[in-house]
Parts: C-alpha cells; structure tokens; sequence
C-alpha cells in the first residue's frame, strides 16, 4: 500500500513538470508566432478583399440611387381622362428608401473593415511584440522559480497581453475562414447582378438625355425653318408671274415664227437669208433663254422649298418621337418607340434586383459586424476560463524534476 501511494505521488510530479513543460513550450511558440507576423498577414490579406468587396457593392448601391434620383427628378405624363401628370419620386421613393439603406449600410461595413485594418496595424507593431515577448520571458522565469507567489499575477499578464495581440487577428481570420467558404462568391454574384441593373439603367438614361438633348435641337431649329420656308414660299410665289409671262412669250414668238413662215413658200421656208424669219426666230430664241433662266431659279427655289419641308417634318417627328425610316422603326433608335425614361420599367428593373440587394445587406451586415462579435465573444469567454486556472496550485509540488 505505501509503495502505491509513492508510485501515485510520482505520477503527480511527473504530470506536474509534462504540465510545465508544456506551457514553456506554448509561450515560446506565441511568442514566435507573434514575431512570425504570418496571422498578421493572413488577416489583412482578408481584410484587404472584404474591403475591396464592400467598395464595389458601394459603388452600385451609389450608381443605382444617382439613377434612381434622375428618375424621381422627372415628370412623366400619359393620356387618362384628359391626360395626368406623375412624378417619378411618386412610383420610386420606396425603392429609392431601401438603396440609401443599402448605401448606408454599406458605409457601416466599409468603417468596420477600415477600424480593423487600423487595429491590425497597432497591436502588429513591435511594441506588442516586445511587450509579450517580456512577459512571456517573467512567465518562464516564474515557473522556474519554485514556490513563486506571483506566478498568477505574471501569466495573467502574459494572458492580457497575449489577448490584446491576438484576439482581433484571430477574430477576423476565423471570420475570413467563413467568409471565403460560404459568404464571399454570394456577395460577389448578388453585387455583380446589381452592377449591371445600375449599368443597363445609366445607360438607358444616358440615351434618354441623349434623346431629349436631340428633341431640343429639333425645337430650336423648328423656328427657323419655319421662316426659311415662309421666305422661300414667298420667292416663289414671285417668280410665278414672270414664269408665266415667259411662257406667254414663248407661245407668242413660236406664233410670229409659224405667221412668218406661213407667208412665203413652201421652198423659201427653208431657206436662210429671209429677213422676217430670222428675225422671229431670234426674238424666240431670246424668250427661250429667258423661260430658262425664270424655270430654274423656280426650280431651285421649289428644291429648296422641298427640302426645308422634309427638314420640318424630320423635326416634327424627333419632337413627337416618331421615327423618320424604316431603319430608326427596326433599330428602335427613337424614344417614342422604345420609351425615353419609363417609371415603371425602372421600378420593375429594380425590383427585380430587391432579392439581391437584401441580400448583400444581409450577407455584409453578418460578416463584417455580426460574426466579429460572435467570435470576440467566445474568445472572451475563453479568455476567462484561462484567466481562472491557477496556475501556482497546477505547478506546485513540480519543478520539473521528480520529487
């Protein structure tokens, strides 16, 4: 019995000194691992991706409330009994309140990641190095020193330390850990939808201004060429009269030719030399040159008449957004066809995104403040159960060597 007891005694010690052994050990990898920096790495590598992510889920969210916002600046109108005026900010301002809460929330991610970049940095810096690699160097020397007092004190030091240096880089690699096997390629499809609905959106009201940057050339330029075809009416409306009296002329000369010719031979006719022949002929020959010069100074007139209609009626058609060929009705192209900035469309494009939008807010809420503080929490909570082991009851009767 006595030799049990002994043999039990021994085995104390022994697992007392293993016990030792092995905190020596711990603290001499934490402190290695502290001068290592590769969780420091690891840590700010992540960081620097879920910034990067939340800075292009930002840039969306702010593209689509800047298109939201020219909608809601527009005034549309349709014919219903009499006709009725609807503001866009009337269809739109419930889906214009969910962006600027996806912007703001947004902001609240973006601030978190950049306080954790910060933080990183600090307890990264060679002060916590050195501050734990001392206290890890008086927790050694307190173990060695049998019987020391203040051997709690010292590894409570050394956990404190050890807490502020690693806590927050823990936290946020085991939030990576999560974040590249379930979060990440989610958030990337859901801001990626949302990217091209705000593209395709920016777009469509770029060619809206666009359009209406056009129907407000037409308008200016309608004026004008209203007065160029009254002043061209007018012109030709003048020359009517002498191309009338042209033409009579003409008529009457072809009459003095025939009357002269009639009065001599049916030989002497075609011959040259008689006097009253020539000279009709001359005289026609002049009110012909005469006709010709009124008839194209009409015709020229007329194109141009011709022409400043077409340009009218082009105008027309760009104000009324009708399309002026058969090429513009294929393609499209003008905003009567296809529709400038419709309220509705845009509501229906964004409200097809909602189920994304909800679900980047969601997934960056969880991820940058949600699950910090879940893991900071169970690292606190096991920070506690460490801070009350008593490590001077745990060593005692063991200085590393059997008793």
């Amino acid at each position: 019995r006595r030799g049990l007891v002994e043999t039990r005694a021994e085995y104390n010690v022994l697992s007392k000194a293993r016990a030792a052994w092995m905190i020596v050990g711990m603290v001499v990898v934490i402190v290695g691992v502290s001068w290592s920096g590769f969780l420091d790495r690891g840590s700010d590598d992540y960081v620097d991706d879920a910034f990067a992510r939340s800075a292009l889920a930002y840039a969306a969210a702010r593209s689509l409330n800047g298109v939201v916002s020219v909608v809601q600046s527009t005034t549309f109108s349709f014919s219903m009994l009499g006709g009725v005026s609807v503001a866009g900010g009337e269809i739109l301002d419930p889906i214009n309140d969910l962006v600027e809460q996806y912007s703001t929330l947004m902001k609240f991610s973006i601030g978190s990641l950049l306080v954790q970049k910060v933080l990183i940095d600090i307890v990264s810096d060679n002060f916590f190095k050195i501050a734990i690699t001392l206290s890890g160097l008086l927790l050694i020397l307190s173990i060695l020193i049998e019987g020391n007092p203040y051997i709690n004190t010292v590894m409570r030091a050394f956990i404190f330390i050890v807490f502020l240096r690693f806590i927050l880089v823990v936290v946020i690699l085991l939030n990576g850990l999560i974040s590249t096997a379930f979060i990440e390629r989610h958030t990337t499809a859901d801001v990626s939808q949302i990217s091209a609905v705000s593209s395709d959106l920016s777009e469509e009201i770029a060619l809206s201004a666009e359009d209406q940057q056009i129907r407000e050339t037409a308008s200016e330029s309608m004026e004008g060429l209203s007065e160029q075809r009254d002043l061209l009416i007018a012109e030709r409306q003048q020359l009517e009269a002498p191309l009338e009296r042209a033409i009579e002329a003409l008529q009457s000369a072809d009459a003095a030719v025939s009357s002269a010719r009639s009065q001599v031979g049916l030989l002497d006719r075609f011959r040259s030399g008689n006097p009253e022949i020539d000279s009709a002929i001359q005289a026609r020959d002049r009110v012909r040159d005469e006709l010709r010069i009124v008839q194209e100074q009409y015709d020229e007139v007329s194109a141009q008449l011709e022409q400043t209609q077409r340009d009218i009626t082009q105008n027309e058609n760009i104000i009324a957004g009708r399309p002026n060929s058969l090429m513009e009705r294929a393609q499209g192209q003008m905003s009567g066809m296809v529709g400038a900035i419709n309220p509705e469309r845009v509501s229906q494009r964004i409200e097809d995104s909602i189920t994304n939008i909800i679900s980047v807010m969601s997934l960056f809420f969880f991820e940058t403040l949600i699950l910090p503080l879940f893991f900071l929490f169970l690292l606190s909570k096991g920070m506690s159960s460490i801070w009350g082991v008593d490590l001077r009851n745990l060593l005692s009767n063991s200085h590393f060597s059997r008793r």
